[in-house]
C-alpha cells in the first residue's frame, strides 16, 4: 500500500474573491498540489506532478454546502468544455481545465 502525500492550507481569500481564489488554486497545482476538497475556510491538496492548469469559480442556483449539491446540468455543460468540478466553497462550485 503505497503512502499519499496531501496537506491542508487556510484559504487566503475571501469567499466572493473569485479572482483572487481562483489565482492562489492554479499557484498551488504549479506547486504541486492539487485541489481535494474545501471545508469552511480550509483547502485539503494532494500531491501531484507540478502543472498548469485553470480554476473557475461558479455561482451556483441555490446555496450550496457541505454536501456538494452541484448543479448537474451546469457541470455536465463544463465538462463538455473541458472543465471538471473539484469542489464547492459555499455558493460556489470550482471547476479545473487541464488545458492552460
Amino acid at each position: 500500500m503505497t503512502e499519499r502525500k496531501w496537506r491542508i492550507r487556510p484559504i487566503p481569500c475571501g469567499v466572493y474573491d473569485m479572482e483572487g481564489t481562483e489565482s492562489w488554486l492554479e499557484e498551488q497545482e504549479a506547486q504541486g498540489w492539487q485541489l481535494y476538497g474545501i471545508w469552511a475556510c480550509f483547502a485539503r491538496f494532494d500531491a501531484c506532478p507540478p502543472r498548469a492548469v485553470r480554476y473557475r469559480l461558479e455561482a451556483g442556483s441555490r446555496r450550496m454546502g457541505m454536501e456538494e449539491a452541484v448543479d448537474r446540468r451546469t457541470a455536465d455543460f463544463y465538462a463538455q468544455q473541458g472543465w471538471h468540478y473539484a469542489a464547492v466553497r459555499g455558493p460556489l462550485a470550482i471547476y479545473r481545465c487541464e488545458d492552460p
